[in-house]
């Protein structure tokens, strides 16, 4: 595996346990603070790994969570 496949995977798990954390959360501005700290982590992973479209579906999913 090359370094950035690696940082991708990292942050892809940061992002799925931001994701999961969200639907623990009582307050809704903190789940909405963990969806889109989850879908930066996914974005940022996307774009590392070359899948521009994944990253873009992402980056929209943050526009309209904001």
């Amino acid at each position: 595996m090359e370094p950035l496949e690696i940082i991708a995977q990292a942050l892809s798990i940061i992002g799925m346990l931001c994701n999961v954390l969200s639907f623990q959360q009582k307050a809704q501005k903190r789940v909405i603070a963990f969806q889109l700290v989850g879908a930066t982590m996914f974005t940022a992973s996307y774009l590392l790994l070359g899948a521009y479209v994944g990253a873009l579906l992402n980056f929209v999913a943050i526009i309209r969570a904001i």
